[in-house]
C-alpha cells in the first residue's frame, strides 16, 4: 500500500515545489518594482504599475512624481528649488483652474487643475484643487514605447501603425493633436500660423504633416 502511495508523494511535492518557484519569482518581480510611496497601486493594471517604476516615464495617468487626482499644491520635484516652481490662475470660458509650472533644465512640466466656474472660484478652492492635465515639454521624460518632445513623427510612425492614429487641428493652439488608438496620451506638432491644417482643410491626415516635424509636447489628461 505505502509503494502505491509513493508516486502520488512524489508528484505533490514537485507540483509544491513548482508553484512555491512560481510564486517567488512573482515575489521577486514586484520587489523589483521602484514605485515612490506615495503611489496606490489598488486597481492600477500591472502595465502601469512597471510604467511607475521607471522615474522618467511617461505613464497614462501621469509621471512618477505627479499623477491625475493628485493636489496641484503638492506636486513638486526635489531637484527643483522653489524659484523653479511658479503658481499663477488661468481663466477662460467663465472656468478658472490653478496651473503650476516647473521649470527643468531643458523644458517645462505644466500641471493644471481643474475648471472651477468663476462665479464660485476663490482662493480655498484653488488651493485644494485636483490635477487635471500634465503637459511634459521636456526630452527627459518618455512614453514606455520611447516617444518623447523632439521625436520626429516618421520614427513616431514607427512605432504605431498610420491607420490607428487620429490628428485633429487646434488652431487656437497652432497646435496638431495626434492621439493613438485608445492611448490615453494626446501627442502635440507646431502648426505655426496654421499653415498645415489650412493647406489640407477638411480632409487633414497624418499624411499632411511633413515627415521631419517633431513633437512638441506629450500631455496627459
Amino acid at each position: 500500500m505505502k509503494k502505491n502511495l509513493l508516486p502520488f508523494t512524489l508528484l505533490v511535492l514537485v507540483l509544491w515545489g513548482i508553484s512555491s518557484c512560481s510564486n517567488e519569482t512573482g515575489e521577486k518581480k514586484n520587489q523589483d518594482l521602484y514605485l515612490p510611496d506615495s503611489i496606490n497601486t489598488e486597481g492600477m493594471s500591472q502595465a502601469e504599475i512597471e510604467c511607475f517604476s521607471n522615474p522618467d516615464f511617461i505613464c497614462e495617468s501621469g509621471l512618477a512624481f505627479v499623477r491625475l487626482g493628485d493636489y496641484v499644491a503638492d506636486v513638486k520635484l526635489s531637484s527643483l528649488s522653489d524659484d523653479d516652481i511658479q503658481d499663477s490662475v488661468q481663466n477662460g470660458n467663465g472656468f478658472e483652474w490653478l496651473v503650476r509650472t516647473l521649470h527643468l533644465e531643458d523644458g517645462k512640466i505644466i500641471v493644471e487643475g481643474e475648471f472651477i466656474d468663476q462665479r464660485y472660484s476663490n482662493d480655498s478652492l484653488l488651493a485644494v484643487s485636483k490635477v487635471n492635465r500634465i503637459r511634459v515639454e521636456s526630452q527627459k521624460y518618455r512614453t514606455p514605447e520611447e516617444i518623447h518632445v523632439g521625436t520626429s513623427l516618421s520614427d513616431f510612425l514607427e512605432k504605431f501603425e498610420a491607420a490607428s492614429v487620429q490628428v485633429f487641428p487646434l488652431t487656437e493652439f497652432e497646435s496638431i493633436n495626434i492621439q493613438v488608438g485608445s492611448q490615453k496620451y494626446i501627442y502635440l506638432v507646431k502648426d505655426a500660423g496654421n499653415r498645415m491644417s489650412t493647406a489640407a482643410g477638411n480632409e487633414f491626415s497624418i499624411d499632411d504633416i511633413p515627415a521631419e516635424s517633431r513633437i512638441s509636447a506629450i500631455v496627459v489628461m
